[in-house]
């Protein structure tokens, strides 16, 4: 059996479940909401923990980088008051601005130096610079001369491939009369 609708057809039924199926909508969007909420907490609460962490190792570092470079730095200016006299502030000042490895090679150098200017005063090329220097060179060099056989070797072939195609071409012209 058929049965027609038509909009005099009362349908309670439907009535019911579009409702029910609008509510749920809304308390879905609502629970969807209050969940992305809780999760952002939870996440940003664990993201600070962890950065907080990451903060104090990264802080703990640089203090004690800091520290060991202030007690090398002292120890030098003892060696240097003991050995020269008292330390100018200008050449303490210089000491303050050096990273820890020329700090440590100018507590060596206080060794064999007869003045405090020996020791905190930085040659003009260091060996290894005048090593990285010739390294350089010797790169460059090489690739000087790689460019030069390169354009060298294209001219050469191209002068020949012309050579080779104007002796091509008399060989094969017919003898003039």
């Amino acid at each position: 059996m058929v049965t027609l609708v038509t909009s005099e057809t009362p349908f309670p039924r439907l009535t019911v479940l579009h409702d029910m199926f609008t509510v749920i909508d809304n308390v879905t969007e609502e629970w969807t909401k209050e969940w992305w909420e809780e999760g952002w907490k939870q996440g940003r609460e664990e993201g600070l923990q962890e950065g907080l962490g990451q903060g104090r190792q990264e802080g703990l570092k640089e203090g004690l980088k800091q520290g060991q470079k202030k007690g090398e730095m002292l120890m030098l200016v003892h060696l240097l008051e003991h050995k020269f006299g008292p330390v100018s502030e200008q050449h303490r000042r210089r000491l303050e601005e050096t990273d820890t490895d020329t700090l440590l090679e100018w507590s060596e150098r206080i060794l064999q130096a007869s003045g405090i200017d020996e020791v905190v005063q930085k040659p003009i090329l260091e060996l290894t610079e005048l090593d990285e220097l010739l390294a350089m060179f010797g790169e460059r060099l090489g690739e000087w001369s790689r460019l030069w056989r390169n354009q060298g070797f294209k001219k050469g072939r191209e002068e020949g491939l012309l050579e080779g195609v104007k002796q091509g071409r008399r060989k094969r012209s017919p003898p003039s009369p």
